[in-house]
């Protein structure tokens, strides 16, 4: 019996590993080869007991089922006997390399003006695909890496939390919250006076 380490989730260009937690065979067996498998096709020079990749090389085309894959020869019987581990999944999500801004930079906006929030990843290997949320709900038609709501399109109801999802073939990762607070038209914004008697 072969078992591997369990299903990981990594983001690209992450190091992972997978190696041998428990090998068990009959006493009959005088010859062995390990081969590791992913989605069932033999990977190229790898038979030792651990396979990995390291920082900067893993991508999105490396998500896969993984196994390994044992084989001996049968004192005396002129046999191979042949035993696979159950696979184990590997995930990789796409990574942020920059978090989405605002071009409001964190400051409420006047009702009618406009605001562009922008982010960055890295998925030069497979195909991505984006969508942002507003206040938890999927914005129809907002499938850019940026978000841009022209001047004289917002009203106070748009306030809220904003982020951006990323997904591929083998996985998805959301972008950190943009906070956005629009004031009314009309509305009347007294300054704030410092008086340090108040305070003695």
């Amino acid at each position: 019996m072969i078992t591997i380490s369990p299903a990981q989730t990594i983001s690209e260009w992450q190091p992972f590993s997978f190696s041998v937690l428990t090998l068990t065979s009959g006493s009959n067996l005088i010859t062995s080869s390990l081969q590791w498998q992913a989605n069932g096709i033999n990977i190229s020079n790898e038979i030792a007991s651990i396979y990995s990749k390291a920082q900067g090389i893993a991508s999105s085309g490396d998500s896969a089922d993984y196994r390994l894959v044992f084989s001996g020869s049968i004192s005396g019987s002129g046999l191979i006997g042949v035993s696979a581990s159950l696979s184990s999944h590997l995930t990789i999500n796409p990574l942020i390399t920059t978090q989405p801004s605002s071009s409001a930079g964190g400051r409420a906006i006047l009702e009618g003006e406009g605001v562009v929030f922008g982010g960055e990843i890295i998925s030069s290997s497979i195909a991505v695909s984006y969508h942002w949320y507003h206040s938890q709900q999927a914005m129809a038609g907002e499938t850019n890496a940026s978000l841009n709501i022209q001047p004289g399109l917002f009203y106070p109801q748009l306030t809220g939390d904003y982020y951006l999802e990323i997904d591929t073939a083998s996985g998805s990762v959301t972008s950190n919250n943009l906070s956005l607070g629009v004031i009314p038209q009309g509305a009347i914004i007294e300054p704030f006076v410092w008086d340090k008697d108040q305070w003695r």
